[in-house]
């Protein structure tokens, strides 16, 4: 119970650390995310933002304030800031990326 085997294929000489990464963040860590909500050990529902969620969008909010960030075009120009340097805001969505930007807006700016 609360385990699964992960199987890994083709690696040879051009598999990088990213590519690991990937791997981790895109199948391990959901499934991992999983088996402690059902054990009862993260919070259920929405009673306040994800840690991992706004360490992951850190580099976004880094570029939105780079941006001068106010309004969707900031957020829209941070998303195209951080495209392809293998964050996992590479496929942003604005709608998502504007509420991670607002919730790490809300938690660091200075009172």
């Amino acid at each position: 119970e609360h385990t699964f085997a992960v199987v890994v294929g083709e690696i040879d000489e051009f598999t990088t650390r990213e590519d690991w990464d990937r791997i981790w963040r895109d199948r391990v860590r959901p499934r991992q995310e999983l088996f402690w909500e059902q054990r009862g050990q993260r919070p259920q529902g929405r009673k306040g933002p994800d840690l991992e969620r706004l360490k992951q969008a850190l580099p976004l909010y880094e570029a939105w304030i780079d941006t001068e960030g106010a309004g969707n075009q900031s957020v829209k120009a941070a998303l195209e800031k951080i495209q392809g340097k293998g964050t996992t805001w590479d496929d942003g969505e604005m709608e998502t990326a504007r509420g991670v930007i607002r919730d790490l807006d809300d938690f660091l700016r200075p009172g």
